[in-house]
């Protein structure tokens, strides 16, 4: 593992950290403030009777001591189960690619101590904040719940196009939650950290997997067969590809076409490097891989590039899509992109051979594409190459150069075994793609677990966080609510009104949290792009899926607390204590 892996790994591994700890603490945090509002009334009443304030602290510092010791043991106990389960699926998954190894459970004493720390020092800030809090309440203020409550002149006064899209309804709404504006802050605030990590995470996902190529791995063949150059070898590979268990074949031939790389087209980050490499070397030359892939499979792969054979006989196909490498700051770093900067009706003049029976050529490029031949998807690759037809090729005299055989197969371990006994000793090497297959399918099914298991648990966490500010807010608000009722507020206006609340809690939090995420998901760019520079991705797909979610989980929301209001009793409600 080089060192701009280890430093993309480190840099990663760094804002997921930070995100976690982050997201921890601001849920200690919040479900610490809806305790104390919840409670508010009944420190007013304990104050009211003699407790003081250092008395009332002390309770909350109390109750948040008790929470430790049950929440801290707990949480280390669950974190090392899930890390055993893990390592079991791990295992499992991954048995094969260990040989005689395996994963063996260890439990972290350091991890441990942190996470104890973290989460002690975390508990002990949201109560200390808390408990100064309640504290500071007179006891009138709190036994009439006002002290969430603020109204001073202008600072409730809506803007005159809220009545005017919204009617009156919208007008109370807006009014509602400027009058309540710690509660409304601390629900947005957990809108707006949930909507801002899901886009982060969601970005993360998507980085991680185009950095390990799982996108760029679904072949067409599962069988590699390598041959030395010459006409014996070739023959052999054609009777090969007639063997009864294969269902398609591609019989390739390579070869390198040098050119002088002044005159070489490169695309834009290679020609960088090159102009560092060659400033000084007039002679300087590179050479382009030409190959044939055989008649049947040009064909499918003409068909699949929209082309006909008479337009692209006499020409060349080039396939670009590859990992340039660049030098920044000292450090090598890749690039998907191209390597080449040619185009359709550019022409290439080169040389085949060595030096002492050497053969001038010319090539016209008729197409570019990203899909390389016999396979199914866009992959990334070491190199671009340029495909020919078998007929252009045999006519410049490279038909038994470098020879492959590509072959698709369902039965690839029982053709690999017949294949090593009839030409055990005739220059032949195979390669079963199949196998290294599989296993690229558990390692991606090993970092899905991960990341999609990261994703739930951050996305569960924002979710409680929401539900329970609003639930509290709801509940806290069944008062007013059941007076606006009694003074004639409809069920159909009062139904509006709460729509509206939600309607703007939504738009506020996603005002704020989108930019976040966004900005959070450019650092993951950066992050990765300290290994494999893919270019930054806008996360619309995220953005999207989290401005549905937020409406919808916040409509759910209100309608549970709804349907619970509307089962009170409007003068019992009124006339109650909520203690």
């Amino acid at each position: 593992m080089n060192d701009s892996t280890l430093t993309m790994m480190y840099s990663v591994c760094s804002v997921v950290i930070v995100i976690i700890i982050v997201t921890s603490v601001f849920c200690i945090r919040n479900s610490f403030a809806i305790s104390i509002t919840e409670k508010m009334k009944q420190y007013g009443m304990l104050s009211s009777i003699g407790a003081t304030s250092k008395q009332i602290k002390k309770n909350v510092l109390y109750e948040a001591r008790i929470l430790a010791m049950i929440g801290i043991p707990i949480g280390i106990l669950g974190g090392n189960f899930a890390v055993f389960v893990l390592t079991k699926v791990v295992g499992a998954i991954l048995q094969d690619m260990l040989f005689q190894s395996q994963f063996m459970f260890a439990t972290s004493i350091m991890a441990n101590v942190l996470a104890i720390v973290l989460a002690g020092v975390t508990i002990y800030l949201s109560a200390i904040s808390s408990a100064k809090k309640a504290a500071k309440v007179s006891p009138i203020e709190a036994i009439r719940n006002s002290g969430e409550i603020k109204i001073k002149g202008k600072k409730v006064k809506s803007p005159k196009w809220i009545k005017k899209v919204f009617g009156l309804g919208g007008e109370i709404a807006y009014k509602t939650l400027k009058r309540n504006k710690k509660k409304y802050r601390t629900t947005v605030v957990s809108i707006v950290v949930s909507v801002a990590i899901f886009i982060a995470m969601s970005s993360f996902i998507g980085y991680a997997f185009k950095t390990s190529s799982v996108y760029y791995k679904t072949y067409s063949y599962n069988l590699v067969l390598n041959g030395n150059q010459g006409k014996e070898v070739r023959e052999r590979l054609q009777k090969i590809a007639q063997n009864e268990k294969v269902e398609r074949a591609s019989l390739t031939c390579g070869v390198y076409l040098r050119v002088p790389a002044k005159e070489v087209k490169y695309g834009a980050l290679r020609e960088e490097n090159m102009k560092a490499v060659n400033a000084s070397d007039e002679d300087a030359t590179e050479h382009l891989c030409i190959m044939s892939i055989g008649k049947e499979e040009y064909a499918r792969y003409l068909k699949k590039l929209g082309l006909t054979y008479e337009q692209a006989k006499d020409k060349a196909i080039l396939y670009d899509n590859v990992l340039v490498p660049k030098i920044v700051e000292g450090k090598r770093v890749y690039h998907f992109g191209r390597e080449y900067g040619y185009q359709e009706g550019d022409k290439i003049t080169g040389i085949f051979g060595r030096e002492e029976a050497k053969r001038q050529v010319g090539l016209e490029v008729v197409k570019v594409t990203q899909e390389p031949f016999m396979s199914e998807e866009g992959q990334t690759s070491g190199m671009a190459y340029f495909v020919v037809s078998d007929e252009w090729l045999e006519a410049q005299g490279q038909a038994n150069a470098s020879n492959s055989l590509y072959i698709q197969t369902k039965q690839a371990n029982a053709l690999q075994e017949e294949l090593e006994k009839a030409y055990s000793n005739s220059g032949i090497s195979i390669f079963n793609v199949e196998e290294n297959v599989r296993q690229e399918k558990a390692m991606w099914l090993v970092v899905a677990i991960f990341l999609y298991g990261f994703m739930t648990v951050i996305s569960l966490i924002g979710v409680t966080n929401i539900f329970n500010t609003i639930t509290t807010n709801m509940n806290l608000r069944k008062k007013e609510f059941a007076m606006l009722r009694s003074i004639g507020m409809t069920s159909k206006e009062f139904k509006r009104m709460i729509r509206l609340e939600s309607l703007f809690y939504g738009l506020k939090s996603l005002c704020i949290g989108v930019p976040i995420g966004i900005v959070l998901s450019f650092a993951f760019y950066k992050s990765f792009a300290e290994g494999v520079d893919s270019g930054f991705n806008f996360p619309t797909s995220g953005t999207l899926i989290s401005a549905l979610a937020v409406f919808i989980l916040i409509g759910c929301i209100m309608h549970y607390s709804l349907k619970k209001i509307e089962k009170q009793n409007i003068i019992e409600t009124i006339r109650q204590d909520n203690i």
